[in-house]
């Protein structure tokens, strides 16, 4: 049913409108940074504590599409190995500016009306701010490691804007404790109500994952006592929103492009208009 509602088939809108009525309960975490620090490694031992404790634990991957069959390599699924109460979900990018889109939206909100405690949404490594976490995630971790590319231009290229706890892992790095050092020097030029954690994890080994757990409880404990919690699940919703806008709008775009075609088919007597309208009206696929 799930895949129904990712891909917005006519029998699951029906489904779909049900689960976001019961919606507004989950704590989406949304983890984003460079490719080969360890997000899924990282995200694996995230999940595999919170549904030790009892916690009902969901994971969007979305992964590079596969030049192939349009699909996700499943390569985050993989490194997840082993976490058989957590349900893991993989998506290919197919495109999508920023690495997430309506797909990765409509299964936050699916499954949060299916009751999950925590959904974690873990987005394409593309060395550039995925801004769409912004809106999809309550809590955002920026993961970040020693050694892998430019970690300093990492800091520079909007990340540091963005997150509200900074995950350092692969600290047992001899590097660790000079990126550690740029990051602090990063956030003490950050304003705002909320003081952005830093934690030191070594995923790998399971390392600081129980301090990771507290920075996520402090920082939804804080959206809670502010009272920003609901409408940022409103501003989910308003990209939503804007997303199956902009699904629509390429739709009727793609449609228009067939028509020109069709017309001239049409002009020449090679195509009838019957023939034309129900092609226009099959490719308007929202």
């Amino acid at each position: 049913m799930l895949s129904g509602v990712e891909y917005l088939r006519e029998e699951s809108y029906s489904y779909l409108d049900m689960l976001i009525k019961r919606a507004g309960k989950a704590h989406v975490i949304g983890v984003t940074g460079p490719q080969g620090v360890g997000k899924s490694t990282l995200i694996g031992q995230v999940a595999k504590a919170l549904s030790s404790s009892g916690r009902r634990v969901g994971v969007i991957t979305v992964d590079p599409t596969s030049p192939f069959s349009s699909g996700s390599f499943m390569g985050n699924r993989v490194r997840m190995n082993g976490l058989d109460k957590v349900f893991i979900r993989s998506l290919a990018t197919r495109g999508f500016a920023g690495g997430v889109g309506v797909h990765a939206a409509l299964l936050i909100e699916a499954m949060d009306g299916l009751g999950f405690d925590e959904i974690i949404l873990e987005t394409v490594g593309a060395g550039q701010v995925d801004t769409d976490v912004m809106h999809m995630a309550q809590t955002v971790v920026v993961v970040l490691a020693p050694g892998v590319g430019d970690d300093v231009q990492a800091l520079k290229s909007g990340l540091m804007e963005i997150g509200h706890i900074y995950a350092v892992n692969k600290r047992d790095l001899p590097e660790s404790e000079r990126l550690v050092q740029h990051v602090n020097f990063a956030l003490s030029l950050r304003g705002g109500e909320w003081k952005p954690r830093l934690v030191l994890t070594a995923a790998q080994v399971g390392e600081g994952i129980e301090e990771l757990l507290l920075a996520l409880r402090e920082h939804l404990a804080w959206l809670g006592s502010i009272g920003i919690d609901e409408s940022l699940r409103r501003r989910r919703r308003k990209l939503l929103e804007l997303l199956l806008i902009k699904r629509a709008v390429e739709a009727v775009e793609q449609a228009l492009r067939i028509s020109e075609e069709r017309v001239e088919e049409f002009a020449r007597g090679t195509a009838g208009l019957r023939e034309i309208v129900s092609e226009i009206a099959r490719e308007v696929k929202i």
